[in-house]
């Protein structure tokens, strides 16, 4: 009779065992499903981010080869900011991931694409007006679009004659 009762409880914990791991089972499908669904939006709005710069990086681009176009007569000037706006992609991207600040991300890209070094490019950015530093210093991706747009608001000011 102990046998039997044994051989019952054991049956049921048994049965219980089985019943708690098709339901552990049945959640780690939907986790996972989940985790493909956040896999796939994350990629999509990287995708987006990156166009979305690269749209940025070209418009600012155009307004910027006005400024050449009209003969700047600060040659450095230019090479900083067209320095600034050739990195807008990388560094919007590197910055969205989350894997750099914007200013990291930008030193990388002058090691990279450039023949500036870092500690020039804080020279120049600290001869800017207070606007220009006190948005290069927030570290972020608006606020190094909104340098890059200064800057060649800047230029574009100093050719037309405006102020």
């Amino acid at each position: 009779m102990i046998i039997l009762g044994v051989a019952g409880v054991s049956l049921l914990v048994i049965f219980y065992l089985y019943i708690r791991s098709e339901g552990l089972r049945r959640e780690l499908v939907a986790y996972r499903r989940q985790v493909t669904q956040l896999s796939n939006e994350s990629k999509h709005i990287e995708d987006t981010v990156e166009a979305l710069a690269f749209e940025q990086q070209v418009a600012l681009g155009k307004k910027l080869t006005q400024a050449k176009q009209y003969g700047h007569p600060d040659a450095n000037r230019i090479k900083y900011t067209e320095a600034m706006v050739d990195a807008i992609v990388n560094v919007v991207v590197d910055s969205a991931k989350g894997h750099k600040n914007t200013i990291e991300s930008f030193k990388k890209q002058l090691g990279k694409k450039t023949d500036i070094s870092h500690n020039d490019f804080n020279d120049f950015i600290s001869k800017q007006d207070d606007k220009v530093k006190s948005e290069w210093h927030k570290k972020s991706i608006a606020g190094y679009l909104s340098v890059c747009t200064k800057l060649i608001e800047n230029l574009n000011d100093d050719v037309t004659g405006e102020s």
